[in-house]
């Protein structure tokens, strides 16, 4: 079995009001919306893809404040 590696990042902010706003992109392959995301390079951390991930995606450079693990095997 194939085991794909990914990472992203959920991406918000607080209004004035408390309310939470997310940062989602459209996808230019298959129209769908998600959060940026991406596969790893050769010799990347989760963390260094998906900080390059959503620069790349959204042109923002951001503190990673904690992060989540996935794992989806593949066939």
């Amino acid at each position: 079995m194939k085991m794909e590696h990914s990472a992203g990042a959920v991406i918000y902010r607080k209004r004035e009001d408390g309310k939470l706003e997310y940062l989602i992109v459209q996808s230019v392959v298959n129209h769908n919306w998600g959060f940026p995301k991406g596969h790893l390079e050769d010799n990347e951390s989760h963390k260094e893809a998906a900080k390059r991930e959503v620069f790349e995606e959204v042109g923002l450079k951001q503190n990673l404040i904690s992060t989540l693990c996935v794992r989806k095997n593949i066939c």
